[in-house]
């Protein structure tokens, strides 16, 4: 009626699937899938199904998880996904993370209720994340024959080229999530524009600390994230200020003097970055979002 507001429906309890190839806290994709995971099953009731889960792992507290090794293969391969066929059929929208096995992407898509958060370029890029030898950004669409700078090697790169196409052809008649808008132009430059930026969400604290002394390299300690160089340049500045490395990876060895502080927990990262002068996060790839 004129003048009045009607009462507000009491929200439905919805049911989301979750599907991952991982239930992990090795890097910021995995901690982002958690936040998401934690918030919803405060809400509704929320069920995950993951091809593997990292030993000594606890999932997050009101969700149902289960197990389904198909999850975590790359190539497509249909092997133990008539599991998910109930599960896919029961739940009100099915939305996958990091789930590189065409087989379960079409699976999916062909609910008519699919979401797929694309964390990284491995959905539709063979090579090392559209970044050229050389550093530059890949603006070529992917193909055995533009993709031979990176992938030198014939075979492998039919091999991989082959299971990327595929991988994009299931995706066709899903919603795209991205955590960027790079990532939403990158989709639109392949033929598929529209995705949803949705950013990860932080914590900011109200009253900001001084600065403190060391330094923090945070993520994964592989080559495309660069951390030698940082080590470097903090090597030879001779600045008496501690590195700290808040994450863990193949290059840690390599990062002498150092102080290495693992995978840390979300309560222990900010307050380690609220005792630090600096966060250097240093890339040699084309970054989806430095979550």
């Amino acid at each position: 009626r004129r003048g009045r507001r009607a009462p507000l429906a009491a929200a439905r309890r919805l049911r989301p699937l979750h599907l991952a190839d991982r239930l992990s806290t090795r890097g910021g994709a995995d901690h982002h899938l958690r936040d998401v995971l934690t918030r919803q099953a405060s809400q509704h009731t929320v069920t995950l199904i993951v091809g593997r889960v990292e030993p000594g792992l606890s999932p997050p507290e009101g969700l149902r998880v289960e197990r389904a090794p198909a999850l975590a293969r790359t190539d497509d391969d249909p092997r133990g996904l008539d599991a998910l066929r109930q599960p896919i059929t029961d739940a009100d929208v099915v939305h996958l993370h990091n789930v590189m096995n065409p087989a379960a992407l079409r699976l999916a898509v062909a609910s008519g209720k699919c979401v797929i958060t694309l964390q990284d370029h491995r959905a539709f890029c063979p090579g090392p994340g559209r970044t050229l030898p050389d550093g530059a950004a890949c603006e070529r669409a992917p193909s055995p024959g533009a993709c031979a700078a990176c992938l030198p090697e014939p075979v492998y790169r039919e091999r991989l080229c082959g299971v990327t196409e595929a991988r994009w052809r299931a995706m066709e008649g899903a919603r795209f999530v991205v955590l960027s808008s790079y990532m939403a132009a990158e989709l639109a430059r392949l033929g598929r524009p529209g995705a949803a930026v949705i950013p990860p969400w932080v914590t900011v604290r109200q009253s900001p600390r001084p600065p403190g002394r060391a330094f923090v390299l945070g993520g994964r300690l592989v080559s495309h994230k660069d951390p030698l160089f940082v080590w470097g340049a903090w090597r030879d500045s001779g600045v008496a200020a501690p590195l700290w490395l808040a994450g863990d990876g193949p290059l840690a060895s390599q990062l002498l003097g150092a102080k290495p502080l693992g995978w840390l927990s979300r309560g222990a990262l900010r307050e380690t970055l609220a005792q630090s002068r600096a966060l250097l996060f240093p890339t040699r790839w084309q970054e989806p979002f430095g979550i």
